[in-house]
């Protein structure tokens, strides 16, 4: 298959009624081919989406993969999230048809280049980072995603105006990669994630990776040497490789230098690019540098770094303080997926040094087979208890903070839950919703939608006068 398929009176099924799917459809459509959607959950479950699918007047089928879905088809698009090992999906490719993810299927009719950021913690701050500064640099920048900005296949179509792409780009993206080629690819970090799907951490590494596969002497690829798997990594002698670090590096890149200056390297040349101070401490550093490193590979001066930091707001979802009443901190760190991530959240709010030091922890979600055990015990001197939302890896999940002697209790229902945690917070604590998994789709979207419906419970016990 070329880059481009004349798709002009093909046939095109579409896997998952989601709202990605919906756009791949559009451009699908603009494209000349006839669509079809075909969709596991009921049409129950699919609402409010399948007004939309109609309203467009889609063709779909709910509730399961039928024949009729890869009859006479000529390409398949899946949605984020549809595992390649569904029976549909080896059918359709042992019958020659096509199969392709949504970020792939846009790719192949984008005519601006693509900065890509992937990674397991970090993704949506490094490019929501990069995006502001590129923007005060006079740079037009438009972020593609499935949470953050738009659907690339959106972008496409509606040749959304910008010079460069953001693509925030997560593993499910990375699963379904061809042809896929950025001019800049930047990997944040590795941790354990996403076993239930892939395995083992190797699997997993292993489509990271795939982000630099088609990339050559005239890209650039930017790695986190700090990262212990990372820094291990060999990608081919002829790229252009870069790294980021909160030490001091030889390699070229961005680091910091012994008297605090975040700094480029680049062969025998060495760049003052900022202060640490001058630093958005609103921020995890890493995810600064890995944005710092981006925007000077594409020669943006250190001037409009500064500022384009300067005018950051900081990312809905993580480590956002949502509320202060008195002396009791409420933070929203819904996207914290993972418990890496929740370790490194629970850290940058105790070095805010906000009450008492006593942290009560919201968490649930989906079952991703993670290792809690050595993240928690690590934090439990500062963490009071563990409220848990009726979910997946609840039940596993409590077990495990009981018998390292945290404590922990289930409660029915997400709402329910925060209402605990609330009654249960005195002068002085800190409450924070931070899941440590992602989200179980049956009962939210996704980790911004659990985010805003913590929000939206905080301002409405706020309103009513009974938060701590």
């Amino acid at each position: 298959m070329t880059k481009n398929m004349d798709l002009s009176g093909k046939k095109a099924t579409i896997l998952g009624m989601s709202k990605v799917g919906l756009e791949a459809a559009h451009l699908l459509r603009e494209l000349g081919a006839e669509v079809f959607f075909s969709e596991i959950k009921n049409e129950k479950l699919c609402n409010p989406a399948a007004e939309e699918f109609k309203k467009y007047k889609f063709k779909y089928e709910t509730g399961g993969h039928s024949e009729y879905a890869i009859t006479d088809i000529d390409i398949i698009i899946k949605s984020p999230g549809v595992p390649s090992e569904i029976s549909i999906i080896k059918q359709a490719i042992s019958n020659g048809i096509p199969v392709l993810g949504e970020m792939e299927f846009a790719f192949r009719y984008c005519k601006k280049p693509i900065i890509a950021v992937t990674g397991t913690n970090g993704k949506s701050s490094t490019v929501s980072l990069i995006n502001s500064i590129m923007l005060f640099a006079g740079k037009a920048s438009v972020i593609a995603g499935h949470h953050m900005g738009w659907p690339l296949s959106k972008i496409v179509k509606d040749d959304i105006a910008g010079d460069y792409i953001i693509a925030e780009m997560g593993v499910t993206d990375l699963t379904d990669i061809d042809k896929f080629h950025p001019k800049i690819a930047v990997i944040t970090n590795i941790v354990s994630d996403h076993l239930v799907r892939f395995n083992n951490l190797e699997n997993y590494l292993k489509t990271k990776m795939r982000i630099f596969q088609n990339l050559d002497s005239k890209d650039c690829s930017i790695l986190n040497s700090d990262d212990e798997i990372l820094k291990n990594i060999k990608i081919g002698n002829d790229l252009d490789l870069r790294v980021f670090s909160t030490g001091f590096v030889t390699q070229n890149g961005i680091c910091i230098s012994e008297r605090g200056e975040i700094i480029e390297i680049n062969g025998n040349d060495t760049n003052i690019v900022l202060k640490k101070s001058e630093i958005p401490k609103t921020e995890f550093l890493e995810n600064v540098l890995a944005a710092i490193a981006v925007c000077r590979a594409l020669n943006i001066s250190c001037l409009d770094i500064k500022n384009g930091l300067r005018q950051y707001k900081g990312l809905s979802h993580r480590v956002e303080l949502v509320n202060k009443k008195g002396s009791c901190f409420i933070y929203n760190d819904a996207k914290a997926t993972n418990p890496q991530a929740t370790s490194k959240s629970f850290k940058k709010v105790l070095e805010e040094k906000n009450g008492n030091k006593q942290i009560i922890l919201i968490m649930g979600g989906r079952e991703k087979l993670l290792d809690y055990q050595m993240v928690i015990d690590e934090l439990k001197e500062n963490i009071k208890k563990i409220f848990i939302y009726s979910s997946p890896v609840a039940e596993r999940m409590e077990e495990i903070f009981v018998n390292i002697g945290v404590k922990a209790e289930i409660v029915e229902g997400f709402d329910n839950c925060v209402y605990a945690a609330i009654n249960f917070c005195v002068p002085g604590d800190t409450i924070m919703l931070s899941p440590g998994t992602s989200v179980d789709e049956t009962q939210y979207r996704d980790a911004y939608y659990l985010g805003t419906a913590f929000k939206e419970i905080i301002i409405k016990k706020e309103k009513a006068g009974s938060l701590c």
